[in-house]
């Protein structure tokens, strides 16, 4: 799937994990930075709040969104002994309609080439990319080596890995923005694409937003 608009600052939501609160309030945040398209990496399911609100705001922003391995488990009926596992029976049925239509992968066209979202790699959602993968590990990345040889994207926005990260691999950038999870702290990012930076936001212990790493691409 391919988004033809050509943007110049975009605003990337890591793995959601049902964290509606923190959700509304990174959405509310964003908006007021009059920043209008929102992209999510998935793993929208699989967490202690509730999945319908989560979906309804994720809808109600037209946040573009891509399935993670945890919302394709949850679809497949695997993986529900998970701790915090989103159950069928809590959902609605409209939501469930939602999740079965997002795609793998998504192009995002920016003024500088094309950025790829996906939840790990293209259609491969367990595949992630590390800080401090080595050179060894990512020759060894098949996905990763394709993207690489085709030379069409110019940035990877992927999730899964809740690590929020910016790494360049020969022309590509990738960029993980976390997740909104208390793990490893909730946080987000923005992307500018003409001031070529990335601005990472995190959560503090009373769910205040404050702005952490800003890192020149």
């Amino acid at each position: 799937m391919i988004n033809r608009l050509l943007l110049k600052k975009i605003a990337v939501i890591g793995d959601i994990h049902c964290e509606d609160t923190i959700l509304q309030k990174t959405v509310d945040f964003i908006k007021n930075e009059n920043i209008e398209n929102i992209f999510s990496t998935g793993d929208i399911v699989d967490g202690i709040g509730d999945i319908n609100l989560t979906i309804d705001i994720l809808k109600s922003y037209n946040i573009k969104t891509v399935l993670g391995n945890h919302d394709r488990w949850f679809l497949e009926n695997k993986m529900r002994d998970l701790k915090n596992a989103t159950q069928y029976k809590s959902i609605n049925s409209n939501y469930l309609d939602y999740l079965k239509t997002l795609p793998k992968e998504l192009d995002i066209l920016t003024p500088n080439g094309v950025a790829i979202l996906s939840h790990g790699i293209k259609d491969n959602d367990m595949n992630k990319i590390g800080e401090y993968d080595s050179n060894y590990t990512l020759t060894y990345n098949l996905e990763l080596q394709k993207i690489l040889k085709d030379r069409k994207y110019r940035y990877l926005i992927q999730g899964h890995s809740h690590n929020r990260m910016v790494k360049k691999i020969d022309h590509l950038t990738v960029l993980n923005a976390g997740s909104l999870t208390s793990e490893n702290g909730a946080g987000f990012m923005t992307i500018d694409f003409i001031e070529n930076t990335v601005q990472f936001y995190i959560f503090n212990d009373i769910l205040d937003i404050i702005s952490d790493k800003l890192i020149k691409l």
